[in-house]
């Protein structure tokens, strides 16, 4: 289904609850929770940089989906947001 469901069913594995959203360019995984929140919080640095290096992996390994970033909210109540866009091979 291509390197975004991947990246969608990977983070739903882990526990994210994540939903997908698309514009047609860019497409946003908005993390509904975050299994890892007590720690996000104390050390949000460290924990959503391993989350953005994970999604670059898994990307990358797709093809076609290049990583953005992600945009923080409180990790207790979900709503992170990882950044993608789809890129021409």
């Amino acid at each position: 289904d291509g390197p975004l469901v991947t990246l969608r069913d990977e983070a739903a594995r882990l526990g994210f609850d994540p939903q997908l959203h698309d514009d047609g360019h860019t497409q946003d995984i908005v993390l509904g929770t975050c299994p890892f929140a007590d720690l996000a919080t104390e050390q949000p640095d460290m924990v959503c940089d391993l989350h953005v290096g994970l999604a670059e992996g898994i990307a990358q390994r797709g093809g076609g989906l290049a990583v953005r970033g992600i945009s923080l909210a409180d990790p207790h109540q979900g709503g992170c947001r990882i950044r993608t866009e789809t890129i021409e091979r």
